[in-house]
């Protein structure tokens, strides 16, 4: 089975973690899926009956920042001898990162990237680009090669993400976006 989850999100998000429908077929008093997340002797436990998914709300990351080790299991119930079967699925490490400390660290970064970017679409749409800005690629190709229509929606784009930047400068912790839902891959 190929359930992971990822290797660091940030706190405030939901994780689905979409597990094989196949033990669905059986019935639930039978198997349960389980994820525990472990950091020192804190232990979050998250489980489905029946289900094909496992469910972690954006209220319930925001106060698990830090690194956990998670573990996923399937546990099976022996009816007639009354036992559980626990197997471990899967494992790893999982990063839930305060907001505020990933948006400083990468912000500047990016709106530097976007500010030149930017610049360059600019000044290739007002004929006035050096060679150097001609030369800028993005989105894999080098903005002389972008026709005038594609170059305006780039420099929409870039508009964009500098105010999105901006914004996120000055309100740090808040998400200009809404929620964002991350799914663990199967």
């Amino acid at each position: 089975m190929d359930n992971h989850l990822p290797s660091q999100i940030t706190a405030g998000d939901s994780i689905t973690v979409i597990l094989d429908p196949f033990l669905c077929d059986y019935g639930s008093e039978l198997w349960r899926y389980e994820l525990l997340l472990t950091n020192g002797a804190i232990v979050q436990k998250f489980g489905c009956n029946g289900q094909s998914r496992i469910h972690i709300p954006y209220r319930t990351t925001q106060s698990l920042k830090g690194t956990w080790h998670w573990k996923l299991t399937i546990s099976e119930r022996n009816k007639t001898a009354d036992e559980m079967t626990v197997i471990t699925a899967a494992t790893g490490a999982l990063t839930i990162a305060d907001f505020q400390a990933m948006t400083v660290s990468s912000s500047a970064s990016e709106a530097d990237h976007a500010k030149k970017a930017l610049a360059a679409i600019e000044a290739v749409l007002e004929q006035s680009a050096t060679y150097e800005q001609m030369q800028m690629m993005v989105a894999g190709r080098s903005l002389m090669r972008y026709d005038p229509q594609k170059l305006l929606q780039l420099r929409d784009h870039y508009r964009a993400e500098i105010r999105r930047l901006s914004y996120m400068e000055a309100n740090p912790g808040k998400v200009p976006f809404g929620r964002l839902t991350i799914k663990g891959r199967r």
